[in-house]
């Protein structure tokens, strides 16, 4: 894989894996990839186009998106003035109080309207600032930082404590089932059973809950782990496509397509240098 504007690994210690990151090419501010640390961006000036999996969004100064772990994302600039930091870290570090891996969705956005913005941009802030300075206390705060970070996480209903069922989905086990099997065949009458409903209230339900059809939140998880192995270069449109779920390279391609708006080669040699 091709250089990326920074170096997410280089760690300013090496038993407390956190990194700041400044970006530095103009036009790819982060070139498409994923990695098991969680992360987070804010837009210092101009406007973003964040591509996280199959979806877009347009961010402007003051922005601030959270990825979890191993969610594929890019960013590129929109205006000339464009320019962005970064935090990346390894989730570990937060212990088994905050669990970054089960979020239901792969990202979260706090605009600058966002009614907890003030105090996300506050704690963003000063965990560069702590970073930066390195005092001898800087682990212990940083900890604390990232942990209030993601208290107003779980607030906003991303992330869930062990005692909290208020905002459990419905649709929850049926979609444990699907990110646990994506890359079988799956039935909608198979989905169904799962909640115990016909087939005609799983889609309601699903759609309602989670904004989309089952069909389309399955299509979405696969090209998504596809965007993964196109990343590496080392594997063939065919045997991604067998991987992922689909039933041929040419349906593979033509989903493909529809959803990023190029064949898989095209999409893999112009965001992954392959």
């Amino acid at each position: 894989m091709k250089q990326l504007p920074y170096r997410f690994e280089k760690y300013i210690s090496a038993d407390f894996p956190v990194y700041m990151s400044n970006p530095i090419d103009k036009k790819n501010l982060i070139s498409g990839h994923y990695h098991r640390d969680a992360e987070i961006n804010q837009v210092l000036s101009g406007s973003v186009q964040f591509r996280v999996g199959t979806a877009v969004h347009l961010l402007h100064a003051g922005d601030i998106i959270f990825f979890g772990p191993y969610v594929m994302h890019e960013a590129k600039s929109e205006t000339e003035d464009a320019s962005i930091r970064g935090f990346i870290f390894d989730t570990s570090i937060l212990g088994e109080i905050v669990d970054l891996t089960s979020a239901p969705d792969s990202f979260y956005l706090l605009d600058t309207n966002h009614p907890q913005y003030e105090e996300a941009n506050m704690l963003f802030e000063v965990m560069h600032t702590t970073y930066s300075e390195c005092s001898p206390t800087f682990r212990l705060r940083i900890k604390a930082y990232l942990m209030l970070f993601s208290s107003i996480l779980q607030e906003n209903g991303f992330l869930m404590s062990d005692n909290d069922t208020r905002n459990v989905k419905r649709t929850a086990p049926v979609i444990s089932y699907i990110k646990e099997n994506y890359a079988h065949e799956l039935s909608i009458k198979e989905l169904a059973s799962i909640m115990n409903v016909c087939n005609d209230t799983l889609i309601r339900v699903f759609k309602s809950e989670n904004g989309q059809t089952p069909f389309s939140y399955i299509m979405n998880l696969r090209i998504c782990e596809a965007l993964k192995l196109l990343s590496e270069g080392k594997h063939s449109i065919s045997e991604i496509a067998s991987r992922t779920g689909f039933s041929s390279s040419s349906y593979f391609i033509k989903i493909f397509k529809e959803k990023l708006g190029s064949s898989p080669s095209k999409y893999q040699k112009e965001h992954f240098g392959f």
